[in-house]
């Protein structure tokens, strides 16, 4: 009954809607409000709230301050800046044979809230609709139901972890030097012109592409697990420094306490201590430095 309900609703607002606006314009939900403004997000649902705050530019999430992922919280403020009325329906067209659990704006919606050039507003966020990139939101304090154009629902988090940049390296990161030592051996790899890499340490040598290149992508590919976790005290298993020229990047450290279990803790430059699940990441950081020598007769030009 419920779907049946939000189906004839949608459908009326179809056939009336149109008729309140101008021919070719939606009715913007917050015509004021940019995206690029927005300087600080709370998101309430039930009892978990997420924040986020706008530091010279940079999202960071609260509690605890950990770097956002750079792009999720810019496309949730995007989405609300251009969110847009496909249809209102008053609270008397849905309460008789419907309720607030039709449109997800139950116990179940989250409660958007966030500041503005010194603006504070909010925003109730309920369900996406079944067809169409569309959600059920409403204004605190009011019955009436907002279907809104736009895949909103989709952007709201759940928790802090869906605003949390949870990637060990980023695959954007631009690096030219890659530095990783522990067990009383230093490699050192430099990064040509022609885009191969070389072994500078412990030896000058051609390095070879492939290894060097499956170990950058293990550590991008890696994904932290566990942020704010207790540091180590032993000696690190692995530590390694990606640097641009002479600028250190991102610095990581690894330390594995059981060797039984895959939990490696990371104290990471740019995050802190993070926790990672070891895909074998380590076990390449710790092959000799033999392994990273291009062992091949003839060398294959990059692009074959």
């Amino acid at each position: 009954m419920a779907v049946v309900l939000a189906i004839a609703c949608v459908a009326d607002g179809l056939f009336s809607s149109g008729a309140n606006n101008t021919l070719g314009q939606a009715e913007r939900l917050f015509p004021e409000l940019t995206a690029g403004a927005i300087d600080s997000f709370a998101v309430t649902r039930g009892e978990t709230t997420v924040t986020a705050i706008k530091i010279n530019g940079q999202w960071r999430v609260a509690d605890p301050d950990y770097p956002a992922h750079p792009e999720r919280i810019a496309r949730l403020a995007k989405r609300l800046a251009e969110l847009t009325v496909s249809q209102r329906i008053a609270e008397a067209d849905w309460t008789e044979t419907g309720d607030e659990k039709t449109f997800g704006l139950d116990e179940a919606k989250a409660l958007v809230s966030w500041s503005s050039g010194g603006t504070e507003q909010s925003l109730e966020v309920g369900s996406a609709a079944m067809f169409g990139r569309q959600t059920y939101v409403r204004s605190p304090g009011t019955r009436d139901v907002i279907l809104a154009g736009g895949d909103l629902a989709n952007w709201v988090p759940r928790n802090a972890d869906d605003w949390r940049d949870l990637r060990l390296v980023p695959d954007d990161l631009e690096f030219d030097r890659l530095r990783f030592w522990g067990q009383s051996r230093t490699v050192e790899l430099a990064k040509g012109g022609d885009g191969a890499w070389r072994m500078e340490q412990p030896v000058n040598c051609a390095a070879d592409q492939m290894v060097i290149r499956q170990l950058i992508q293990r550590m991008q590919l890696a994904r932290i697990v566990q942020v704010a976790a207790p540091a180590g005290e032993d000696q690190p298993d692995a530590t390694v420094r990606f640097a641009k020229g002479d600028d250190t990047l991102i610095e990581l450290e690894f330390r594995k306490p059981d060797d039984e279990e895959p939990t490696v803790v990371v104290k990471h430059s740019e995050r802190g201590t993070v926790v990672i699940q070891d895909d074998g990441l380590l076990s390449l950081l710790r092959l000799p430095h033999d392994q990273f020598r291009e062992h091949a007769v003839f060398r294959r030009p990059l692009h074959e």
